[in-house]
């Protein structure tokens, strides 16, 4: 039996032709070469803002949303306790407090009543996180944040084409930042962009991305990070940007075939909830079960990979001084990541589901 990995990247022959074209144009850095001001402009128009700023990771991305507005020691930033851990480290890097939030049990995505309650005169921004691609309550938390003269900074790193009120995610915040590590619907093995609609805050991403240069080359005017994205990267990035429509299309469909074949189990819980406002890219399919090893067992002795879901926050060493998640807890405990790669064909997805199905 072929082994189904939780998830592998759609590369097409645009890819390749695009990031042989980058190599053979002899800049591959991060200095020149087109790939990546064409990657950084069409990013821009797809999320419906003025500015994209490309990085090495998502993590830069997160860390430059943040310090770009001036988030600093003395602050705090609120965040989701069930993400991954680059988020909070990004709020770390900064020398801001994270304060950690629990999620809501049903979308799994930070809850507004913890928010409201975690608020306080130290409070500097709202660092949400759309969780596996769906969409928070970003009406409430832009309205709670422009109530409070708060900042809001969207984690979409997962988020690649979702959407709420027909409108990208990414496009809410004062500033948003995404990933394109080799997992994600839009990849090129690594990479990141921040992104905003204000000049001055995109011009603090770009200084600080090049060790603080200013506009006169080497010229210093801040400390600042190597957080560049090369040029074969950005040529990856543009090829995937083209077919966007077309990954995420499949990715739905991957979506509803799972749906389709575990929504009758009364057993699980099948996904995370959208909002009716929203709309998910699905970047991985997810489900809540009983007993979390058993389905493990069954999965390895069928050569199907898997994930847990992240740790609750508050339960890693750094940030054991965080206040207690326990639905971010109880969601990781029971919750198994399925796979959710592009090109998973249906009947493979329906033999995983009903290894699934069989053991709940």
């Amino acid at each position: 039996m072929t082994r189904i990995p939780i998830y592998e990247p759609w590369i097409s022959e645009l890819e390749e032709q695009y990031a042989i074209d980058a190599v053979k144009s002899h800049w591959i850095g991060s200095q020149n070469g087109k790939y990546i001001k064409d990657f950084e402009k069409a990013f821009a128009e797809y999320i419906g803002v003025k500015h994209a700023v490309t990085t090495n990771t998502g993590t830069a991305a997160c860390h430059l949303a943040l310090e770009s507005l001036g988030i600093g020691t003395g602050d705090e930033v609120i965040v989701p306790a069930l993400t991954f851990v680059a988020t909070i480290n990004a709020v770390s890097y900064t020398g801001a407090t994270p304060i950690v939030v629990d999620v809501d049990e049903k979308t799994w995505n930070i809850d507004d009543l913890g928010v409201i309650g975690a608020y306080s005169s130290r409070t500097k921004a709202i660092f949400c996180v759309h969780l596996y691609g769906n969409p928070c309550d970003v009406s409430f938390l832009r309205s709670f944040c422009d109530k409070h003269n708060l900042y809001f900074v969207e984690d979409a790193c997962e988020a690649v084409g979702s959407t709420w009120d027909n409108k990208k995610l990414g496009s809410f915040g004062d500033t948003a930042a995404f990933s394109y590590y080799a997992n994600k619907n839009l990849c090129c093995g690594e990479g990141g962009s921040v992104v905003t609609n204000n000049n001055k805050w995109r011009d603090i991403a770009l200084s600080l991305r090049g060790q603080g240069q200013s506009f006169e080359r080497y010229f210093h005017d801040i400390i600042g990070y190597n957080y560049r994205m090369n040029n074969v990267s950005a040529a990856i990035a543009c090829a995937q940007l083209k077919r966007i429509e077309e990954i995420l299309k499949e990715k739905r469909r991957v979506y509803e075939t799972y749906r389709n074949e575990l929504s009758n189990n009364e057993n699980i819980q099948w996904q995370q909830l959208e909002n009716n406002r929203a709309y998910s890219c699905n970047w991985i399919v997810n489900t809540l079960v009983e007993d979390r090893d058993r389905i493990f067992e069954a999965f390895k002795k069928n050569d199907i990979d898997y994930r847990p879901i992240f740790y609750p926050l508050c339960d890693l060493p750094p940030y054991k001084s965080q206040k207690n998640a326990p639905i971010a807890r109880k969601i990781h405990e029971h919750g198994v990541s399925l796979p959710s790669y592009p090109t998973l064909k249906c009947n493979q997805i329906k033999m995983i589901c009903k290894i699934i199905n069989k053991n709940t």
